[in-house]
């Protein structure tokens, strides 16, 4: 009898070594395991924001801001819904260079400004002020304006964090998956030193 559990608890010893084994190949692979840091440190809840495919292009003049605010239609990969959108070009300049989300401002912004005429295609007649270009890809513009570098101008293109009310929401569930996880670590090494200790008697 104390022969059949010897060879049990040998068993039993051997296939849990073999599962300590997996768990204890670093920190690393703990650190990735665990469901908070995955949570936090993912980029599940980032979402790319671009010109929407359909979407509307409005430039209007600014001669207060020395600038022309551009109004267009934004879309979200993780979003079926269009959002508009209003930024003063030379203002943000730098900010979508660097594919970074522009200082949006109202689209009210656009009252009382000079509408600039938006085209597919150069015109026969060139419109008083100018005009502005919309590229075959809707996503890029050129400025045809006198005194105005004429580009091309990338509407913006960024990646926002949608993540940080659900990070916060989620939390507790990680944390609590991760308890479970170091109370099955716990369980398993407790059944690993049960099954190497010696029996009562000896073999």
């Amino acid at each position: 009898m104390r022969t059949n559990i010897s060879i049990g608890k040998k068993f039993t010893a051997a296939v849990l070594a073999l599962a300590l084994g997996w768990l204890g190949t670093g920190c690393e692979t703990a650190r990735d395991v665990s469901l908070t840091h995955r949570l936090w440190s993912g980029s599940d809840l980032e979402s790319e924001c671009f010109p929407a495919a359909n979407g509307r292009l409005l430039v209007h003049h600014s001669p207060a801001h020395d600038d022309f605010l551009v109004q267009y239609d934004e879309a979200k990969d993780r979003s079926t819904r269009v959002q508009p959108r209003s930024y003063f070009l030379r203002e943000n300049a730098d900010r979508l260079a660097a594919r970074r989300k522009p200082n949006f401002v109202s689209k009210r912004s656009a009252t009382d400004l000079t509408p600039v005429p938006v085209l597919a295609e150069p015109p026969a007649t060139l419109p008083t002020g100018g005009y502005v270009l919309l590229a075959p890809d809707r996503a890029h513009f050129t400025m045809r304006v006198t005194g105005w570098p004429a580009g091309p101008y990338a509407l913006p293109g960024y990646q926002v964090s949608d993540g940080t009310p659900a990070r916060v929401a989620l939390t507790p569930v990680a944390v609590a998956g991760d308890v479970v996880m170091v109370g099955l670590v716990a369980a398993i090494i407790g059944a690993w030193l049960w099954a190497t200790s010696g029996v009562r008697g000896g073999d």
